[in-house]
């Protein structure tokens, strides 16, 4: 008897439309899965961002105030998300600080678009470390869409906690 082969052989290498169908459907079961993580994940990293730049800025303010040994400012607004900075250190050769707040910096803005601030916040620094608020709270609350609101509390003497 002879002995017959029920192989089927290729003739040409590649993939059949089958096995291709099958990747392809793998590879979008995966790209569903993974889109919604990496895009909350950045919304998670884009509102981390934006409350470390915030008490970032706060801290920085806090030890211009006692390095120079002047009075500062930092005034949060609200509707734009940025901050300006103003001071009493005199102009060079002056060793008494200034009478009144300087004339502020520029408008600058917080990182993270969609990230508010629910209240302007302006805080002064005294040269000792301490500091009070002169408008809104001392603890300021930052809100995100999808997040939990954070709230920042600020000690009397600068430093800074956030808490969900």
């Amino acid at each position: 008897p002879r002995k017959r082969n029920f192989s089927i052989q290729r003739t040409k290498p590649g993939l059949t439309l089958l096995e291709l169908v099958v990747v392809v459907a793998i590879a979008i079961v995966l790209a569903a899965i993974a889109v919604p993580v990496i895009t909350n994940s950045l919304r998670v990293f884009t509102y981390k961002s934006s409350i470390a730049a915030f008490t970032g800025a706060i801290q920085g303010t806090r030890y211009q105030a006692i390095y120079h040994g002047c009075p500062y400012q930092i005034a949060f607004s609200s509707a734009t998300m940025t901050y300006t900075v103003a001071s009493q250190v005199p102009p060079v050769g002056s060793t008494s600080c200034l009478a009144s707040m300087g004339t502020p910096s520029t408008a600058i803005p917080l990182p993270g678009r969609g990230v508010k601030l629910t209240a302007d916040l302006t805080l002064l620094f005294h040269p000792s470390g301490q500091v009070v608020a002169t408008v809104g709270s001392m603890t300021p609350v930052l809100t995100y869409s999808g997040q939990p609101n954070e709230t920042v509390t600020i000690s009397a003497f600068g430093r800074t906690y956030v808490t969900p």
